[in-house]
């Protein structure tokens, strides 16, 4: 892997709660970019980690958008392209790390042990099965566990879009 990987764009404007737009560099495929994939935004003294929310097609003159050229024009359509036309990134920054916390890569990285008493073989088709037959009268996870964990996703859902704390019910 690379120490300097590929620039994908320049921030334009935005803030840390309401999200970050970047203006895609003309090197980068619109294509590629995927709403939900992180990227990494490098300030000067901080690396703001951030998950790619939209696009967006932007254009330095509107008229350009209203009358497009024509498909067949390749010569025109790349003589826009990057420059008077662009894609806006939105960014949603999730976690801000100073450049001194990087890690060395001199940790080694080891497998957390589990206790014997928490270990659990779960396999959820066959406990699915088993309940639906009527041949478990005590399926695991239960129903509460898998609605306790869908409430937890929601809120995390919800404190990622909106950029605040959610309590659970």
């Amino acid at each position: 892997m690379s120490d300097h990987p590929a620039l994908l764009g320049v921030i334009t404007t935005g803030s840390l709660v309401e999200g970050m737009e970047m203006k895609l560099d003309a090197s980068q495929d619109v294509e590629d970019i995927k709403a939900g994939k992180f990227v990494v935004i490098k300030g000067q003294k901080h690396e703001f980690f951030s998950m790619i929310t939209d696009m967006r097609l932007d254009a330095t003159n509107p008229e350009i958008l209203v009358n497009p050229p024509d498909e067949e024009d390749l010569l025109m359509r790349q003589v826009l392209s990057g420059q008077s036309t662009y894609a806006t990134v939105c960014l949603r920054p999730m976690l801000m790390m100073s450049m001194t916390e990087r890690l060395t890569g001199d940790e080694e990285l080891k497998p957390l042990p589990i206790p014997p008493d928490m270990e659990e073989r779960w396999h959820v088709e066959e406990d699915f099965l088993r309940a639906v037959r009527g041949e478990s009268t005590d399926p695991r996870p239960s129903f509460l566990d898998g609605l306790r964990n869908m409430e937890y996703l929601e809120a995390v859902y919800a404190s990622t879009k909106e950029g605040r704390w959610v309590d659970l019910p």
